[in-house]
């Protein structure tokens, strides 16, 4: 079996893939603010979920029936789903681990282009 490998030169999120990430940040930030037992978390979890879903499975060509289409290994398998899944993944998972790790490291998030032979200042 042949390993893909992730590129994000090859593949790059559109509109809909970009709302996929926010919402799954806003899951994450309501998650560590210990809101996950909350019947509003639930649903925006499994909206979430049905979206992620129908992004893949349409995005590799196939059409969108049901979230139980990802039982189907003809699907789960195919290289244009998998190489969607992983590109929506990488994206997802980038900015949220080290926000876990520690809070700390999201004043890396924030990037401010500087000037050539300029020296960044920040306004304190």
């Amino acid at each position: 079996m042949n390993k893909l490998m992730f590129n994000y030169h090859t593949e790059r999120l559109d509109d809909t893939g970009n709302d996929i990430v926010l919402a799954f940040n806003e899951l994450v930030s309501d998650f560590r603010a210990k809101k996950s037992d909350s019947k509003e978390y639930k649903e925006k979890n499994a909206t979430f979920s049905e979206s992620l879903a129908k992004y893949c499975i349409e995005g590799s060509g196939q059409t969108w029936t049901d979230i139980n289409a990802l039982k189907n290994p003809q699907l789960v398998y195919n290289t244009n789903f998998t190489t969607k899944f992983t590109t929506i993944l990488a994206e997802m998972i980038t900015p949220v681990v080290p926000a876990i790790v520690s809070s700390e490291y999201n004043r890396f998030f924030d990037v401010t282009h500087v000037g050539w032979g300029k020296v960044y200042r920040p306004a304190c």
